[in-house]
């Protein structure tokens, strides 16, 4: 996954580092779970109970912007 960006910055993503544009990159269920440490199905879980960090819903799959995965992990609420 990578994104071109005028501002780019790095995520770890299964040992490998991704360039992406922190504003822009859309992240589905699976990439944000591995980003956050926990599993797929705890994210799912959270969603249901309006906990975790928001989300978004294109063409009936679960996506986040790295942004948001950012500040939830920087509050903490991880």
């Amino acid at each position: 996954m990578s994104v071109k960006s005028s501002t780019p910055g790095h995520f770890r993503k299964r040992d490998v580092f991704v360039e992406v544009d922190h504003g822009m990159a859309r992240l589905n269920r699976k990439e944000a779970a591995d980003f956050l440490g926990f599993a797929p199905a705890t994210l799912a879980n959270w969603a249901l109970k309006g906990y975790g960090p928001s989300s978004f819903k294109v063409g009936g799959r679960r996506f986040y912007w790295l942004a948001d995965l950012e500040r939830f992990v920087a509050n903490g609420s991880s």
